[in-house]
């Protein structure tokens, strides 16, 4: 019996030493175009629903209601990836892998509590391309914005170019720009010692969601 677990114990060494191995020797291919193998997506995919469900506990708080004015934030930071209705992502979300949600089907939407959706926003998720929005957002308009990703499946295209027209956004890619100073779109840093400003998320926590109402 014993030289049977010695047994198993050994291959179980030398299968984790091949695997790292393998990795170390640059054998996995790390490129966007190459997908995950299905047993690596489900359990990254089970990971993140998971964590994301768990920190995301303390927010499930109302979202704002009067929330068109967000449509500029929407438009330039999120529509370039996700899309709007009727309005396609830019070129460049056709390489990026995951492929990001497309967030006005309501489909989408039933997977994401309101907590959830305030929290990615807010966070980001590692090893794609969505970026942390709490950094250089303020409560009030990381809630706006969840709110009004909350109203998109109800919004069909003639709706969503009015508003955008009279926000005075392009359908172009681009859209939306903030002028020099309003320090929504600087860039986050690639280091990872560049930590988010301490507290933001206590802040999110215990924020009030405000009325809604964006920089016009």
């Amino acid at each position: 019996m014993n030289k049977i677990i010695t047994v198993i114990n050994a291959v179980i060494i030398l299968a984790i030493l091949a695997g790292v191995g393998y990795l170390f020797a640059g054998g996995y291919n790390i490129a966007a175009a190459e997908k995950h193998w299905d047993i690596t997506f489900k359990a990254i995919q089970t990971v993140r629903n998971q964590s994301i469900a768990a920190h995301s506990e303390d927010l499930e708080k109302p979202l704002p209601t009067d929330v068109g004015g967000y449509i500029s934030h929407f438009h330039d930071s999120c529509r370039t990836c996700h899309g709007a209705p009727g309005v396609s992502p830019a070129e460049f979300a056709e390489g990026l892998y995951p492929k990001p949600p497309t967030l006005h089907k309501t489909e989408t939407q039933k997977h994401w509590s309101d907590g959830e959706i305030v929290w990615i926003i807010a966070n980001g998720i590692k090893m794609t391309a969505m970026p942390a929005f709490g950094p250089s957002h303020g409560v009030s308009e990381i809630h706006g914005l969840a709110g009004f990703v909350r109203k998109l499946p109800n919004m069909d295209e003639a709706a969503y170019r009015q508003l955008a027209a009279s926000h005075g956004l392009s359908m172009e890619t681009g859209g939306h720009q903030h002028g020099e100073d309003d320090g929504h779109h600087d860039a986050l840093s690639e280091s990872q010692s560049d930590a988010p400003p301490e507290g933001f998320l206590d802040e999110l926590e215990t924020g009030e969601s405000g009325n809604g109402h964006s920089h016009e």
